[in-house]
């Protein structure tokens, strides 16, 4: 696991929406799954595109997210809430930066569920 630590509202943002985006990707069925899929995201202006994006994942893999996940749930809550203060803010080289590297770090999502005692997948 690596050791993020939050460091900027704007980076942070892009940390956690790439953990998410490599959370629901994940989720796929697809056989021989690459960093391919992550092509939509690759020319993104704004945080308003970005999240719209996501809740489309969502919509694709929300099937396969247990309720209880709290950490997604968490997560997800706060790159909603961060979207509905910065509405107009660009998807910058800081929030690109802090996007690619929770896309690339060890997912949190995927560390063991207390409540269920299981795996978040």
């Amino acid at each position: 696991m690596s050791d993020y630590k939050e460091k900027d509202p704007n980076y942070d943002f892009g940390y956690q929406a790439g953990q998410l985006v490599y959370y629901l990707l994940y989720q796929s069925e697809a056989k021989g799954k690459t960093h391919g899929m992550l092509e939509p995201f690759r020319d993104i202006r704004d945080v308003k595109t970005l999240f719209k994006k996501l809740e489309e994942l969502f919509q694709n893999y929300k099937h396969k997210i247990w309720m209880g996940n709290r950490e997604f749930n968490s997560m997800f809550a706060k790159v909603a809430e961060y979207v509905a203060s910065n509405d107009n803010q660009l998807f910058d080289n800081k929030i690109k930066a802090g996007f690619y590297a929770g896309y690339f770090d060890d997912n949190k999502l995927f560390l063991k569920n207390t409540a269920k005692g299981e795996e978040n997948e």
